[in-house]
């Protein structure tokens, strides 16, 4: 007979730890680009708590061949994203999400952020090992220092930024569904946007083991790191 995957009946006692990591090779006549992915992640989930962190990494190396010249580009990609939550009542909730990033990429040295959220669960919050989801809204304070000077004169910068949020995630037996949506607008400038989704599906092999397939969206216009990326393309002889 199946168990419902509840609270009661978890033998981890409400923790939830995941890691994961991917590499990709990738080599044509013009190009070639190695990548690699590690995340991990680890939650305690009970009714009156979620408090979780996130720690990511990833590095992107490229190679492009021009007649006799090549030419490399390194993208490196360092974040930490923590939040602890609290509920009020058996659908709404309230906490703090915060993190930390470098980004060559962004052209961020280092990013922090600090925002204060409320959410709204569809579901109880005794479900939350088994079923999510929810809605969630925060406005907070984030700090920036920038690799290079932006082209708009910043060497560092404080922004203010309101975020949306939709996270939906099924556990069961046989793995994972989950999928989040992002909408964030700057609150210094009305006109710089960015919305991100993502969504994971864990098919599990055996216990502790699963095969993930993921699939991203970004659309932004939050230029305020922008500058002159070609001179983080280097040639070599």
């Amino acid at each position: 007979k199946r168990q419902d995957y509840t609270l009661s009946n978890d033998k981890w006692k409400n923790w939830v730890f995941e890691l994961s990591g991917s590499y990709n090779n990738d080599k044509e006549e013009s190009r070639k680009t190695n990548r690699y992915e590690i995340e991990f992640e680890i939650d305690k989930l009970t009714e009156d708590w979620r408090i979780g962190a996130e720690l990511r990494r990833n590095e992107t190396n490229r190679k492009f061949y021009s007649d006799d010249n090549v030419y490399t580009s390194n993208r490196k990609t360092t974040s930490f994203n923590g939040r602890v939550v609290r509920s009020i009542s058996d659908h709404f909730s309230a906490g703090i999400f915060f993190g930390a990033s470098q980004n060559t990429y962004e052209n961020l040295d280092f990013s922090s952020y600090v925002a204060p959220a409320i959410e709204y669960s569809y579901f109880p919050y005794k479900d939350v090992l088994s079923k999510e989801i929810t809605l969630a809204y925060r406005i907070g304070l984030g700090k920036r220092n920038y690799i290079e000077k932006t082209i708009y004169g910043f060497e560092k910068q404080e922004l203010t930024s309101q975020t949306l949020s939709l996270n939906v995630r099924f556990r069961q037996k046989w793995g994972n569904i989950s999928s989040y949506l992002n909408a964030t607008q700057f609150l210094n400038d009305g006109s710089k946007k960015r919305l991100s989704l993502r969504s994971d599906l864990d098919i599990r092999v055996f216990e502790g083991l699963a095969v993930r397939l993921s699939g991203n969206i970004n659309l932004r216009t939050d230029d305020f790191n922008i500058f002159d990326i070609f001179q983080k393309i280097r040639k070599c002889h």
